[in-house]
C-alpha cells in the first residue's frame, strides 16, 4: 500500500474541511469520495470499501441524495447510486451562509427577550469574577462598550491608581471605544492632577464629572453601573479582581446613589466656588466689603469632611 505523500494529505486535509463546512459528516464525505472516484456503485460495494455496515450506508446516501450530492436510480433491477457534480457543494455551502445569516439576525432581535426571561426564570444574580491584568481589561472592555440602556455609565474611581497599573489604556484604547459608541460618561473623581485633567476635558469626551477631596472620601477601588450591570475593580498591585454583577434591581439603586453623589458633589463645588466670587466681586468696589464676605466662607472642609457639630 502506497504511503500518501505530504502534499496529497494537505489536499485531503483541505477536502475534509470542505465537507464540513458543506455539513457533511466523516462518513458521508467518505461515500461521496468514492463515487467521485467510481462514477457510480451500489450500496453494498460502497458498504465494502467504505468500512462501513450496508443498512448505514444506504440511509447515508439518501440524506445525500435529498441534499442534492447524489442520485439514485436502477440497473437490471439493482440501486445504485451516482455522485452529482462538485458545484452542487458550493450551492450547500451559500445556501448555509444564508441561514447562519438569517440566524444572526433573529439572535439580534430575540436574544434580549431571552436572556431577560432567563433572569426572571433563575431569580438571582449573574456575577462573574475576574482576576490578573487580562481579567482587568476584559471588565473595563464591557464598561467601555456598546450599552442596550440609556447609553450612560455612572461609575467613581481615583484615576490615578488606574493609569499606576494600566498607563495610557484610557486615553487611547478606552475613551475612543465610548466614543465611538456615543455613550456618556456621569463620573466622580479623586481631586488630584489626574482627576482634573480629565474633567477638563469633559466636553470632548462626553463626559460630566466631579471631583472629591480624596483624603475624605477615598476611592481605592472604581466601581461602575450600566444597563442592569455593576462592575467593581481593585487596582491594587499583583491583586488585581474585577467583579461584574449583573442584575436589575441591584443596578437600579446604585444609579440611584450615584445620581445623589454626583448632586451633591456639585453642589459643594457650588458652595465653595460663591465665596472667591463674592469676594472677587466686593474687592472691585469696597475693600471692607470684601473682608466681610471673607469672613463669611464656609470652611473649606465642606470639600472634604462635614464641620463636627
Amino acid at each position: 500500500m502506497k504511503k500518501k505523500t505530504s502534499s496529497s494529505l494537505i489536499v485531503d486535509n483541505r477536502l475534509e474541511l470542505l465537507f464540513r463546512h458543506a455539513g457533511l459528516s466523516e462518513k458521508q464525505a467518505t461515500l461521496y469520495r468514492l463515487l467521485l472516484t467510481d462514477g457510480e456503485a451500489r450500496p453494498s460495494t460502497l458498504s465494502k470499501k467504505s468500512g462501513i455496515k450496508r443498512g448505514n450506508v444506504y440511509a447515508l446516501l439518501k440524506d445525500l441524495a435529498f441534499r442534492g450530492l447524489v442520485t439514485e436510480f436502477e440497473k437490471d433491477k439493482v440501486t445504485f447510486f451516482r455522485p452529482e457534480p462538485p458545484e452542487k457543494l458550493a450551492n450547500i455551502i451559500e445556501a448555509r451562509q444564508k441561514d447562519v445569516e438569517m440566524a444572526k439576525s433573529l439572535a439580534a432581535d430575540l436574544l434580549p427577550r431571552l436572556t431577560s426571561q432567563w433572569k426572571t426564570s433563575i431569580n438571582r444574580p449573574l456575577v462573574s469574577h475576574y482576576e490578573g491584568k487580562d481579567g482587568m481589561e476584559k471588565v473595563l472592555e464591557d464598561i467601555y462598550g456598546p450599552k442596550s440602556g440609556d447609553n450612560i455609565v455612572w461609575g467613581c474611581v481615583d484615576i490615578e491608581r488606574m493609569h499606576i497599573e494600566f498607563p495610557e489604556k484610557l486615553d487611547k484604547k478606552l475613551i475612543p471605544l465610548r466614543q465611538k459608541h456615543k455613550w456618556i460618561a456621569k463620573s466622580v473623581f479623586v481631586d488630584n492632577p489626574g482627576g482634573r485633567a480629565l474633567k477638563s476635558r469633559d466636553h470632548q469626551e462626553l463626559r460630566e464629572s466631579s471631583l472629591v477631596d480624596g483624603s475624605a472620601y477615598p476611592l481605592p477601588a472604581e466601581i461602575d453601573v450600566y444597563d442592569d450591570k455593576i462592575t467593581m475593580l481593585s487596582f491594587e498591585q499583583n491583586e488585581f479582581v474585577g467583579l461584574i454583577i449583573q442584575n436589575e434591581s441591584f443596578a437600579q439603586t446604585l444609579r440611584s446613589i450615584f445620581k445623589l453623589a454626583l448632586a451633591g458633589a456639585r453642589s459643594q463645588q457650588t458652595l465653595l466656588s460663591q465665596p472667591q466670587r463674592q469676594a472677587d466681586q466686593a474687592s472691585a468696589g469696597d475693600p471692607r466689603r470684601a473682608q466681610k464676605q471673607n469672613t463669611l466662607a464656609p470652611s473649606p472642609r465642606l470639600y472634604g469632611k462635614t464641620p463636627a457639630s
